[in-house]
């Protein structure tokens, strides 16, 4: 897989998942079976020895602290400076400095930064286990509790990957769970995406992580009693680790800072994505890529938009239009006979399906509301499509100088399409 990504293979059409996705999935497989279970064993043999700590000891805890923060650096930095990946999403990705100098030294940073906050979730989960065993119940499952229930809530739960029928559920689950330890115990800042567990909730759980460990010696001490350079260590990690995030902020692009403060979901990412689009093959990727419930309140939209295109495709043959795309289109949106028939009348069914998207998820655009839904673009993209006739001349003009730009375009958003088309986040 290593040499796959860095080779900048990309993915092949009989293979479901990219080289990129298959890399990080084993990094954080790694990251939830290994690296941090092993930190936590290492840190519960020091803190019940009676000897004195040794200089090989702290090294080799230092050593497997700093392995995982490099791997978890090394998934959201391998993801970011992605040529293809920036170029289909820059308003997410980018936060990486483009001289060579920055990059190195916010690498270490990041590396650093993982490294501290796995240190203090270990550190806090052991001296939870050493005071009270149930402690470690509350500790564990607050958070957790807390995570699914805003998920669930905000109709988030379902994960992203396009999978059909109940055992969605249970992947969901699986998922989610493994995405929250592994972000709460390592910080992997990729992981802030909607998708995942989102900006604002990534920056709090990192914030957290400081607060636990303080929480977690004051009960360690009341219960089982005063231990000499404890407040000390657990003072020096809580401090080092809000000190790094503050840098780590401070030097990235600052146009991407509101993506570590974002409360945007994976389902309103994913509307949000296709509305805004003017590429065919950009909005089928944003949908039939992921999960049909994270876009279910736009499913009548994105119906009238296969069934007024799918002839032109079928037509044209663009690259993005492959056997296994179109597998992903449900049968329900591929235009029958009568259809065709009645291609006329749609442009009325499409007046009242998009009266129904402007309620459900509003029509602001994105720079007024993280929950806007741009549907601007859909609706001149449907009009040119399906009734060329009712633009008006000043739209026409608008729409042709569009339409050299999109032409000027259109290598480029296929190449990106076709490198990103097994990636959902």
């Amino acid at each position: 897989d290593a040499y796959r990504v860095a080779s900048g293979r990309i993915k092949e059409d009989n293979t479901v998942i990219d080289p990129m996705m298959e890399y990080i999935g084993s990094k954080c497989i790694n990251l939830f079976a290994e690296s941090i279970p092993g930190i936590i064993i290492q840190l519960s043999a020091i803190m019940t020895q009676d000897r004195t700590l040794s200089v090989i000891q702290i090294a080799s805890v230092l050593t497997s602290a700093l392995t995982s923060g490099f791997t978890s650096a090394q998934i959201s930095y391998d993801f970011d400076t992605d040529p293809y990946v920036r170029r289909a999403k820059p308003d997410f990705y980018g936060y990486v400095p483009d001289k060579s100098g920055k990059r190195s030294a916010l690498l270490l940073t990041m590396i650093i930064m993982s490294a501290a906050m796995l240190l203090c979730r270990s550190f806090a989960l052991v001296l939870f286990i050493l005071s009270k065993p149930w402690y470690v119940m509350v500790f564990l499952s607050f958070d957790m509790a807390v995570f699914l229930g805003l998920k669930a809530f905000r109709n988030d739960f379902v994960y992203w990957a396009p999978i059909e029928g109940r055992k969605k559920y249970v992947v969901s689950f699986i998922m989610r769970f493994m995405i929250k330890v592994i972000t709460d115990f390592t910080g992997v800042i990729q992981f802030r995406h909607p998708n995942e567990v989102g900006g604002l909730q990534w920056t709090i759980g990192y914030l957290s992580s400081s607060g636990y460990l303080l929480i977690a010696i004051a009960l360690y001490e009341s219960v089982v009693g005063p231990r000499i350079g404890l407040w000390e260590v657990g003072g020096s990690l809580s401090g080092l680790s809000a000190l790094l995030l503050f840098a780590f902020l401070r030097n990235i692009k600052q146009k991407y800072l509101h993506t570590f403060f974002s409360i945007e979901t994976g389902g309103q990412l994913t509307m949000r994505q296709f509305m805004e689009s003017s590429h065919d093959g950009m909005k089928a990727g944003a949908v039939f890529n992921t999960s049909p419930d994270t876009w279910k309140k736009i499913r009548p939209g994105v119906k009238l938009w296969v069934k007024s295109n799918y002839d032109d495709w079928l037509e044209q043959r663009p690259p993005w239009f492959t056997e296994e795309m179109r597998a992903k289109i449900p049968l329900e949106m591929i235009p029958t006979k009568s259809d065709r028939a009645r291609m006329k009348s749609l442009k009325i069914m499409y007046s009242s399906a998009e009266s129904n998207m402007r309620k459900n998820i509003g029509a602001t655009g994105r720079r007024n509301s993280e929950f806007g839904m741009a549907t601007g673009g859909f609706v001149g993209h449907f009009l040119a499509k399906v009734a060329p006739d009712k633009v008006n001349e000043s739209d026409d003009e608008e729409e042709g100088d569009a339409l050299l730009q999109k032409e000027h375009n259109d290598d480029d958003l296929e190449s990106i399409f076709r490198a990103t088309s097994g990636r959902f986040m």
